[in-house]
Protein backbone atom coordinates (compact mmCIF):
# COMPACT_ATOMS: atom_id res chain seq x y z
CA UNK A 1 0.00 0.00 0.00
CA UNK A 2 1.39 3.50 -0.90
CA UNK A 3 2.35 5.71 1.89
CA UNK A 4 1.30 8.98 0.04
CA UNK A 5 -2.18 9.73 -1.08
CA UNK A 6 -3.39 10.08 -4.45
CA UNK A 7 -2.08 12.47 -5.25
CA UNK A 8 -4.15 12.33 -8.84
CA UNK A 9 -7.39 12.58 -6.81
CA UNK A 10 -8.43 16.10 -8.18
CA UNK A 11 -7.75 16.13 -11.29
CA UNK A 12 -9.05 12.92 -11.65
CA UNK A 13 -12.61 14.27 -10.29
CA UNK A 14 -11.94 17.12 -12.73
CA UNK A 15 -11.84 15.02 -15.84
CA UNK A 16 -14.90 12.85 -14.68
CA UNK A 17 -16.72 15.94 -13.89
CA UNK A 18 -15.81 17.64 -17.31
CA UNK A 19 -16.74 14.38 -18.98
CA UNK A 20 -20.32 14.31 -17.27
CA UNK A 21 -20.61 18.19 -18.07
CA UNK A 22 -20.64 16.98 -22.14
CA UNK A 23 -23.72 14.69 -21.77
CA UNK A 24 -26.20 17.70 -20.36
CA UNK A 25 -27.66 20.28 -21.89
CA UNK A 26 -25.82 23.82 -21.58
CA UNK A 27 -28.98 25.51 -20.46
CA UNK A 28 -29.38 23.34 -17.37
CA UNK A 29 -28.91 23.60 -13.49
CA UNK A 30 -26.81 20.02 -13.70
CA UNK A 31 -24.61 21.47 -16.48
CA UNK A 32 -23.78 25.04 -14.38
CA UNK A 33 -23.03 22.35 -11.45
CA UNK A 34 -21.02 20.14 -13.32
CA UNK A 35 -18.84 23.02 -14.94
CA UNK A 36 -18.29 24.96 -11.42
CA UNK A 37 -17.45 21.47 -9.32
CA UNK A 38 -14.72 20.70 -12.88
CA UNK A 39 -13.03 24.26 -12.38
CA UNK A 40 -13.02 24.26 -8.81
CA UNK A 41 -11.47 20.38 -8.69
CA UNK A 42 -8.89 21.29 -11.43
CA UNK A 43 -7.96 24.36 -9.18
CA UNK A 44 -8.05 22.05 -6.24
CA UNK A 45 -5.58 19.78 -7.76
CA UNK A 46 -2.77 23.00 -7.98
CA UNK A 47 -3.64 24.13 -4.29
CA UNK A 48 -3.18 20.28 -3.38
CA UNK A 49 0.01 19.52 -5.11
CA UNK A 50 1.45 22.37 -3.40
CA UNK A 51 0.42 21.38 -0.20
CA UNK A 52 -1.97 23.61 0.35
CA UNK A 53 -4.86 21.12 1.91
CA UNK A 54 -6.67 23.87 4.52
CA UNK A 55 -7.02 26.10 1.38
CA UNK A 56 -8.47 23.23 -1.18
CA UNK A 57 -11.10 22.82 2.03
CA UNK A 58 -11.97 26.27 1.91
CA UNK A 59 -12.29 26.29 -1.42
CA UNK A 60 -14.94 23.12 -1.80
CA UNK A 61 -16.71 24.85 1.26
CA UNK A 62 -17.42 27.80 -0.37
CA UNK A 63 -18.51 25.54 -3.50
CA UNK A 64 -20.99 24.04 -1.71
CA UNK A 65 -22.48 26.85 -0.15
CA UNK A 66 -22.08 28.90 -3.31
CA UNK A 67 -24.10 25.87 -5.46
CA UNK A 68 -26.33 24.34 -2.57
CA UNK A 69 -26.92 26.88 -0.35
CA UNK A 70 -25.21 24.75 2.56
CA UNK A 71 -22.76 26.03 5.51
CA UNK A 72 -20.85 22.97 6.29
CA UNK A 73 -18.87 23.10 9.27
CA UNK A 74 -15.06 23.27 9.00
CA UNK A 75 -13.84 20.20 11.16
CA UNK A 76 -10.34 21.55 10.40
CA UNK A 77 -9.56 24.83 12.08
CA UNK A 78 -7.94 23.84 14.69
CA UNK A 79 -4.95 22.25 12.45
CA UNK A 80 -4.09 21.98 9.36
CA UNK A 81 -5.86 19.10 7.93
CA UNK A 82 -3.19 16.43 6.10
CA UNK A 83 -3.53 15.06 2.94
CA UNK A 84 -5.64 11.77 4.05
CA UNK A 85 -8.15 14.43 5.60
CA UNK A 86 -8.38 16.16 3.03
CA UNK A 87 -8.73 13.57 0.23
CA UNK A 88 -11.91 12.31 2.66
CA UNK A 89 -13.67 15.05 3.05
CA UNK A 90 -13.48 16.28 -0.24
CA UNK A 91 -14.78 13.22 -1.20
CA UNK A 92 -17.38 13.99 1.06
CA UNK A 93 -18.24 16.89 -0.14
CA UNK A 94 -18.20 15.85 -4.29
CA UNK A 95 -20.36 12.88 -3.33
CA UNK A 96 -22.99 15.92 -1.72
CA UNK A 97 -22.46 18.15 -5.08
CA UNK A 98 -23.23 14.51 -7.20
CA UNK A 99 -26.28 14.57 -5.57
CA UNK A 100 -27.32 17.98 -5.76
CA UNK A 101 -26.37 17.57 -10.26
CA UNK A 102 -28.32 13.94 -9.88
CA UNK A 103 -31.50 15.65 -8.97
CA UNK A 104 -30.87 18.57 -10.81
CA UNK A 105 -31.24 16.05 -13.88
CA UNK A 106 -33.76 14.44 -12.69
CA UNK A 107 -35.90 17.39 -11.65
CA UNK A 108 -35.01 18.79 -15.62
CA UNK A 109 -35.98 15.78 -17.03
CA UNK A 110 -39.53 15.68 -15.43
Amino acid sequence: MPEEPDRDFFLLTAIEWAAGRAELPSDTRAYIIATAVAREAAHCHLLFQAGKAAEVLTRLRTLCRDLLGVHLPDATRSAAPDAAQTLGTAADLFHRLRLAADLATRVGAA
